[in-house]
């Protein structure tokens, strides 16, 4: 997604369709931070899961993706 952002959402359970979207990765520590922050009390889940989020706001990937209008 970071050499090639722009792809196809495929979408082929209850509704088909497929959405052009573009990803864009997200570096910066502090938002990676903010969003990791907030999927952990979400979902509780994550965090116990992960043990900890440093670990993902330090390598982990996480891009943010867009649809793209025709």
């Amino acid at each position: 997604m970071i050499a090639d952002p722009e792809f196809t959402f495929r979408l082929k359970e209850s509704i088909t369709a497929d959405l052009p979207a573009r990803a864009t990765h997200i570096t910066d520590p502090s938002k990676r931070r903010r969003i990791l922050s907030d999927i952990s009390l979400s979902e509780p889940w994550y965090a116990q899961e992960l043990g900890s989020i440093e670990p993902m706001i330090a390598s982990g990937p996480l891009v943010e993706v867009v649809f793209i209008d025709d």
